[in-house]
């Protein structure tokens, strides 16, 4: 998916966003010199991310951005490319 589409997307999915607390997401850890740990809402198109120095983030994204994130080689290259600039901090 290019970056038009993708931010075509996250311009749509816009309204579905909620804050990671109000549920039990399943987060998967990695290793990386940014990012603590990320997680995937299939049912709201969300990718939340949670930054070592506590931030959390959600950025609205397709499937595809989800499979690409968990098999990145460099997690945080991956979303300084794909996601800065587009997501909503939620703590």
């Amino acid at each position: 998916m290019d970056r038009l589409a993708v931010r075509t997307l996250a311009a749509d999915l816009g309204s579905k966003r909620m804050s990671p607390q109000a549920d039990q997401t399943e987060w998967i850890p990695v290793t990386s010199s940014h990012v603590a740990r990320i997680a995937w809402k299939p049912d709201e198109a969300l990718i939340l991310i949670e930054f070592l120095n506590g931030d959390m983030w959600e950025y609205p994204a397709h499937p595809d951005e989800w499979d690409g994130l968990r098999n990145a080689q460099s997690v945080g290259k991956y979303v300084n490319y794909f996601f800065k600039g587009r997501g909503r901090r939620v703590s």
